[in-house]
């Protein structure tokens, strides 16, 4: 129960961190191009702790790590903060978690973790017997990870046993991405497959002319891929079609951000391009390159705000992408993009983070903000700054919560990954035990608004080829090529339309 009784903690003394603090991005400039503060929180960091770029949005939470270990949880829609603990360590980074049901998973190069989304509560925990080099992807079934071994592994995602493992021909450094039954994988052997996700049945393969690195993203138009050959692909979900390529000048390292109707990839030689989803003709297909760009945060009808080089905040016109106005924010250099909903979210290294939303969008109340940090809680947020000793008391549980570890041993052998970083758990961190984790083995064997608040290989390795190849290996066959192991009706499939 301890990190409900930090959220509690956390959640009652948000006047300390925030209130009477200037907005943390210039008001007026956002006016201007039609935005307003939404909300902002000032993360209750460590004197010695600082964010680190690896900051996320998955449905609607945030989570930003430091770089130290620590994650902390952040409602995306008022802004409070839910939770915070441990669960990487220096030196290894954060890959994009995902959401099962009520809960977050994360993975680390050594081991994978599930958490309550609301109270930061450990589920269960594994440690890989590989060094897993992605992030993790979901069908809501089972969960997907990569590997420097060549390998790519499905787990189930309640009790974390393996369900099933393939082979590539190189490293596997793209996160997967799934939709319904279908799985889809990129590998730096420059290969692109799509394969059933219970039974690991291949469904089709494609190659394009470089390794592919970045993170898959789909949405209902398809899989974008991002390569090392210069270019992004737009591949048709059920056939492996490429719907369209848009060639840019240089090589593409991560993946676009998805708008409703342009995708805005970032490449080192051209800044942001924003590339047009639905449209075939190769000479309109970009429609605009913002050559100071780093990062699209988000767009609305008019504007596109975008995360520039120089680490201001510029917004530009979505028809021609031509500067229309800066936004000052001072070192708020860490993107999270939002596309989707219109909101610019950025945060601090300081552990500041702002949340501006077009004008005329409701602002979060404070019984909002209590819900989201403390579901059916009946508990009022506090008018007034709190005393010192309640202070005190918030300060003590955050501490309790900072030096609670569940991330496990690093890796050990000779891998590549885990030989590099640290020997050992921290000495504030203890074994990990207790009743809050459960065995990874198969059972069958804030501030609101305008205040601040390949077929089995067993156990044996098989045959593998090297990184080198030149020719993808495609995921192990079933034993009946022939049969339909996922039982689907692809005319019936949502995505098969």
């Amino acid at each position: 129960m301890l990190h409900k009784a930090l959220t509690t903690a956390l959640v009652a003394s948000l006047p300390l961190f925030a209130t009477a603090q200037p907005d943390y991005v210039e008001s007026e400039s956002l006016a201007a191009v039609g935005y307003t503060k939404y909300w902002q929180l000032a993360l209750p960091l460590r004197a010695d702790q600082q964010l680190s770029s690896d900051a996320y949005l998955v449905d609607d939470q945030l989570y930003l790590a430091t770089r130290d270990g620590m994650v902390f949880a952040v409602h995306a829609d008022t802004g409070a903060l839910r939770w915070v603990r441990e669960v990487s360590r220096p030196g290894y980074g954060l890959r994009r978690p995902c959401h099962v049901g009520k809960d977050v998973v994360f993975v680390t190069p050594t081991t994978m973790l599930r958490l309550d989304r609301i109270y930061g509560e450990p589920k269960a925990i594994a440690d890989f017997g590989f060094a897993c080099s992605t992030g993790v992807a979901t069908d809501g079934t089972h969960l997907f990870v990569g590997s420097i071994n060549h390998r790519f592994y499905a787990f189930d995602a309640q009790y974390l046993f393996e369900v099933w493992k393939a082979s590539s021909g190189a490293p596997i450094e793209s996160t997967p991405v799934a939709s319904g039954p279908r799985l889809y994988v990129a590998s730096s052997d420059r290969s692109i497959s799509s394969l059933t996700s219970a039974s690991k049945r291949l469904r089709w393969q494609a190659v394009v002319a470089g390794p592919i690195t970045a993170d898959l993203v789909r949405n209902d138009s398809g899989v974008f891929v991002a390569s090392r050959d210069n270019s992004l692909y737009l591949y048709d979900y059920v056939h492996g079609e490429v719907r369209w390529q848009a060639r840019l000048g240089g090589a593409l390292r991560e993946p676009p951000v998805l708008g409703s109707e342009l995708a805005f990839q970032y490449c080192a030689d051209d800044g942001v391009a924003a590339i047009e989803i639905d449209v075939a003709r190769e000479d309109r297909r970009i429609r605009w390159k913002y050559a100071s760009g780093r990062t699209a945060l988000t767009h609305d009808d008019k504007h596109a705000l975008i995360l520039t080089n120089s680490r201001s905040i510029d917004a530009v016109s979505l028809k021609d992408g031509q500067f229309v106005r800066a936004i000052p924010a001072r070192g708020f250099a860490i993107a999270i993009p939002s596309a989707h909903n219109a909101a610019m979210i950025v945060a601090h290294p300081d552990g500041r983070i702002f949340c501006a939303r077009p004008r005329g969008v409701a602002l979060p109340t404070a019984a909002q903000v209590r819900e989201a940090a403390l579901p059916g809680s009946t508990t009022p947020l506090p008018e007034i700054p709190r005393s010192g000793i309640a202070a005190a008391a918030a300060a003590a549980a955050l501490d309790a919560a900072l030096n609670t570890s569940v991330a496990g041993p690093p890796a050990g052998g000779k891998s590549k990954v885990s030989r590099e970083f640290g020997t050992g758990r921290s000495p504030a961190a203890g074994p990990r035990t207790g009743p809050a984790t459960t065995p990874a083995t198969n059972p069958s064997g804030a501030s609101s608004g305008g205040s601040d608040t390949g077929g089995s290989d067993s156990d044996g390795e098989g045959s593998t080829p090297s990184a080198g190849s030149s020719d993808p290996k495609p995921a192990d066959p079933p034993d009946d090529p022939a049969d339909d192991a996922d039982g689907d009706d692809d005319a019936a499939d949502p995505d098969e339309r």
